[in-house]
């Protein structure tokens, strides 16, 4: 199984999972859980995961103004 965070942090996911009554060390030392951390870059941090997003940070960035730049310059989607 695989996450892909980017709204909270792998902590928060691993504590959730132990809620439900999954092993989530368990589960990664087994390397049966995978988190993709988007959260850390967003934060401008180096994520601690053994599987961190390649993305950095000066990418995200990039990305979002292209898309506000493209937002701003096609208005809203409007359907008749």
């Amino acid at each position: 199984m695989s996450y892909n965070l980017a709204l909270n942090s792998a902590d928060k996911l691993r504590a959730r999972l132990q809620q439900s009554g999954f092993d989530a060390a368990k589960l990664e030392a087994d390397d049966k859980l995978r988190i993709q951390d988007y959260y850390a870059a967003t934060l401008g941090k180096t994520s601690r995961e053994s599987y961190p997003n390649p993305v950095k940070v000066n990418e995200m960035i990039l990305a979002w103004a292209k898309v506000i730049k493209w937002a701003e310059q096609n208005g809203p989607e409007t359907h008749s």
